[in-house]
Parts: structure tokens; C-alpha cells; sequence
């Protein structure tokens, strides 16, 4: 158990004859003692992972991203269970013509508008919502009875702001500009509109970071109950 370290600290002050309400405070102060650092850890993995999401262009990831509390461990999941994003190299033409007209040489066109991207226009939304998600964090209050419970309540914290759906400014069409470019049969649909292959896969960061935060929880707990037991 996580908390089980409190408990040794309990048990040592009450055999070295400490008074329950001088034990009480002893172990409170401890405990926010673990918890505040615990939010520190978490919330530098947190930003950690959400700058590598954003370097390999994983904006679903930021849009799933989520806290569980295992047994008093944080850990990082997403909503749908995935932790690879990444997609294959996508041929467009063909769909894109498949709706298009004749010209009067026989061939299939389409006047196709570009300029707008809905993943890369919802990003700034996506990054402030993961932020308001870790400011709620450290925003807690860590008068709570147990480790575990102060760390549940980081993960519901943390649901709750970053699912808040911050709504960005909504840009205008002068700020976006939209230019048109024809698709045509006479393209070559192996070059030409084509998206290419993202490489997406979060699982190895996801994985050593969670395997991070599990282990620096112990280090700090350790650390904390250690110094306690020093000092009194």
C-alpha cells in the first residue's frame, strides 16, 4: 500500500511517546509533504509528454490524454485504450475525383479548396486544455486523509479541466486564407495528393514515463518518511 510508510511514521512516533495530536500533525505534514511533490513530478511528466506529442505531430493524443490512479500511482492513459496515432501513407485523388465533373477533353477534375486544417486549427485548444489540466493539479488542496486519496483526486482533477473544451478565438477568414488547387485525372495519384506515412506511436514514451513516475513516487515517499523519522 501506498500509504503503508505513514503508517511505519505513526507507529515510531507513538512508541518514542509522542502525544496523538502531536502525532497527528507530524503525519499531516509528511503526507502533504509527499503529495505536493508527487503533484511536481506528475505535472513535469505531464508537460514532458505533451511537448513529445507535439513534436511528432500527435494531436489526437493531446485530445485523449488522461490520469488514472492506480492503487495511489498516476499513471498517463488516453480515453480509447490506444497508444500508437500513427497512420499510413493516404492516396486522396482518387477519392477527391470520385465526386468530380468532365471536362470537355475527357478528363475528371476537381476544384479542391485548401487552407483549412480542423487537427491543426483544434491544436491550441488541445495544448491549453492538457495545461489547464496540470495547473488544476497543482491548484489542489492536499488536505486529504491518505496519499491515495490526494492522487485520485489529482486524476479527476486533471479529467475534468483538460475535458473542459476551452474554446480557442475563432480566427477569421483573413486569417485564414483559402486557396484553390485542381485535382485531375492526369495527375499521378502515387504523387500527387498525397498524405504522407505519420509516425505517431506514443507507447514507448507513455510506457517509461508511467514506469518514472512509479518509481520517483516511491523515491519521494521514502525520502520524505526518512526525513520525518530523522527529524523526530
Amino acid at each position: 500500500m501506498i500509504d503503508s510508510r505513514l503508517e511505519t511514521l505513526k507507529w515510531g512516533l507513538v512508541s518514542r511517546g509522542y502525544e496523538d495530536d502531536e502525532i497527528l500533525g507530524i503525519v499531516q505534514s509528511a503526507r502533504e509533504d509527499i503529495v505536493s511533490q508527487i503533484e511536481d513530478l506528475v505535472s513535469s511528466c505531464l508537460q514532458e509528454i505533451q511537448n513529445t506529442a507535439i513534436d511528432i505531430d500527435s494531436d489526437e493524443f493531446l485530445s485523449e490524454i488522461k490520469l488514472v490512479s492506480n492503487n495511489g500511482y498516476i499513471e498517463i492513459e488516453t480515453d480509447s485504450g490506444r497508444t500508437d496515432f500513427s497512420k499510413p501513407e493516404m492516396r486522396m485523388l482518387p477519392s477527391i475525383l470520385s465526386s468530380g465533373k468532365t471536362s470537355s477533353q475527357g478528363t475528371t477534375y476537381k476544384v479542391v479548396p485548401i487552407g483549412k486544417n480542423p487537427f491543426k486549427e483544434q491544436r491550441q485548444t488541445m495544448i491549453k486544455n492538457v495545461d489547464a489540466g496540470i495547473n488544476a493539479i497543482s491548484g489542489l488542496s492536499k488536505d486529504k486523509m491518505s496519499i491515495q486519496d490526494a492522487t485520485a483526486e489529482m486524476a479527476v482533477a486533471f479529467g475534468m479541466a483538460a475535458n473542459s473544451k476551452i474554446v480557442g478565438k475563432k480566427q477569421s477568414s483573413i486569417d485564414r486564407p483559402v486557396e484553390f488547387r485542381t485535382a485531375s485525372s492526369n495527375q499521378d495519384e502515387t504523387r500527387d495528393w498525397v498524405l504522407p506515412e505519420k509516425k505517431a506511436d506514443m507507447t514507448n514514451i507513455i510506457n517509461e514515463i508511467n514506469t518514472r513516475i512509479r518509481y520517483k513516487t516511491d523515491d519521494i515517499i521514502n525520502d520524505v518518511i526518512g526525513r520525518y523519522e530523522r527529524e523526530y
